[in-house]
């Protein structure tokens, strides 16, 4: 028997943690753009099956009927959403728009718990609460697509000596850069280090000196990537996808 290939889309809902709703459940859905995604984007009709996840929770619901009000449908699964671990926070430069949406999109898929918007030297220095906003659109976005459904805080940013400041003695700061260790040495690292790992990457125009002494008096480990010089969305997205393979 050939198993079932259909696709099952996952819909963030950010009032299913109001709901509370149990096994068995029939669930009536009115929010008109989750509406319009499930029934005109996605072709949903009834006994099709989708997830949706809140900030809390996720479940699984099989449609029982769609019309111009509402959606309704059963509840067939419920579970508490889990975030990774170990808990692995981004220190993102403030990248250039494209680069930072990107950037954000990539690390979310990847696992991220947390996202913490950071200024350096060479950075951006205007994000404002309209590009936080939006930016949370999009790891809601990457989520959906990831089925990664414990959304990553998104933090306000801040100069990185302050955030060099915040760190705490069981958190480990993975710098990446050319100058490193090889990448393949994280492996072994991870290992023996399961309390809460951060990961950071230049910006574009890389880190200043000054800005790498500080990471050093830190106590940062420098990994290296690849032996070419990659764009920092890119680097990103590869250091963060290592870290959580080899932290597994």
């Amino acid at each position: 028997m050939q198993p079932d290939s259909k696709h099952e889309f996952a819909l963030y809902y950010n009032a299913l943690n109001q709901l509370k709703p149990i096994i068995n459940q029939q669930i009536s859905i009115t929010d008109a753009d989750l509406m319009h995604r499930m029934a005109q984007v996605l072709r949903l009709h009834a006994n099709d099956e989708i997830i949706l996840f809140g900030a809390a929770m996720h479940l699984r619901m099989r449609i029982d009927s769609v019309n111009k009000k509402a959606i309704s449908g059963t509840v067939l699964m419920l579970e508490r959403n889990v975030p990774l671990q170990p808990e692995l926070t981004v220190w993102l430069p403030a990248l250039k728009r494209e680069a930072l949406e990107m950037a954000v999109d990539a690390v979310t898929q990847m696992g991220a718990t947390t996202i913490a918007l950071t200024y350096c030297a060479k950075s951006r220095h205007n994000l404002a609460e309209k590009d936080m906003q939006r930016l949370h659109k999009i790891a809601i976005a990457a989520c959906e697509q990831s089925k990664q459904f414990a959304v990553p805080t998104l933090v306000a940013p801040m100069q990185l000596a302050d955030r060099i400041g915040q760190l705490t003695t069981d958190q480990q700061l993975f710098f990446f850069d050319p100058a490193g260790v090889p990448a393949y040495s994280l492996h072994e690292q991870l290992k023996a280090h399961t309390s809460a790992c951060i990961v950071m990457v230049g910006p574009e125009g890389d880190l200043t000196t000054q800005e790498k002494d500080m990471l050093c008096a830190a106590h940062a480990q420098f990994v290296a990537l690849t032996p070419t010089v990659l764009r920092a969305e890119q680097a990103i997205a590869l250091a963060v996808g290592l870290v959580r393979c080899y932290a597994r």
